[in-house]
């Protein structure tokens, strides 16, 4: 298991997103087998809020930018509320990043 902060630096080092399942093994622990996307992805977004904010691709964004809905490619609903950057800069800046492979 990783802090939010390696997480973070690994992601940005290697530009890659990750999906909320993925980032919840690295960052809050074992996938539960009955996954469910509106009970454990506000754990991970709200872990990963945890990370300190940093300056990528021009934007200061935190890890939660980072993490996407695996069909979208976007960050989830309301993700942009309260940050100092539209979703139209963050698909600038990360659109075409791909995603992160985990083993």
């Amino acid at each position: 298991m990783l802090t939010p902060d390696k997480l973070f630096s690994r992601l940005t080092l290697f530009k890659k997103l990750i999906g909320y399942a993925e980032a919840y093994e690295e960052i809050v622990g074992p996938r539960p087998k009955a996954w469910n996307q509106y009970i454990h992805e506000p754990e991970v977004t709200k872990k990963s809020r945890e990370s300190t904010s940093r300056l990528v691709q021009g934007l200061r964004i935190q890890l939660d930018a980072l993490i996407v809905d695996k069909k979208t490619r976007r960050p989830g609903k309301g993700h942009f509320s309260g940050k100092q950057y539209t979703e139209s800069q963050w698909i600038s800046a990360f659109g075409d990043w791909p995603f992160e492979e985990i083993a």
